[in-house]
């Protein structure tokens, strides 16, 4: 089995955004799909181990917020274990390390508070992290279901480099 750093990742457009890599454009699809409030890229911190640019912000309800940096299904570098937790403790919201593809039993998450003391994770995961769900939400009487929004964002097919014929129609959710 080859090795992570042999694996190139495909670069992947979708959403108007360019993104560095097929996995984190899946997850893009999935956050829309469920629609949450996101942005890929937001915005680099300076941080004592360097300079770190996190994958998605996800906006909650009100000022808050919360980061996700996509990995590779496995096990994550200690690099990046350290790059969250001091995105967390030094900048007050919390940080989602997800390794893998949205689908059922096939990430992982790790979760690091504010405080920088406290990591929960979750391995084989069923279902995404509760505090992923937006306050407002409730108010609408909507929540998708995330194990169909997990199907569709697996099955999604992306147009092809080249600009050529893309495999699959993009799901659009129903106006309310």
């Amino acid at each position: 089995m080859p090795s992570r750093s042999n694996i190139r990742p495909i670069p992947t457009a979708y959403g108007g955004y360019q993104f560095r890599s097929r996995l984190e454009a899946r997850w893009a699809v999935f956050f829309t799909q469920m629609q949450f409030r996101w942005r890929y890229e937001d915005d680099g911190w300076p941080l004592p181990g360097g300079w770190y640019l996190p994958d998605f912000l996800l906006l909650l309800s009100g000022e808050r917020g919360l980061w996700v940096e996509i990995k590779p299904h496995g096990v994550p570098e200690p690099d990046a274990v350290a790059k969250c937790a001091e995105l967390a403790s030094g900048h007050g919201w919390p940080v989602y390390l997800v390794c893998g593809a949205p689908q059922v039993e096939e990430f992982r998450w790790y979760r690091f508070a504010p405080d920088g003391k406290r990591i929960k994770s979750r391995g084989d995961a069923t279902h995404i992290p509760a505090e992923w769900y937006f306050a407002d939400r409730a108010k609408l009487g909507f929540y998708p279901d995330e194990r169909e929004m997990m199907d569709r964002a697996t099955r999604y097919r992306f147009e092809l480099p080249d600009g050529g014929l893309a495999l699959e129609q993009p799901f659009r959710m129903a106006a309310s």
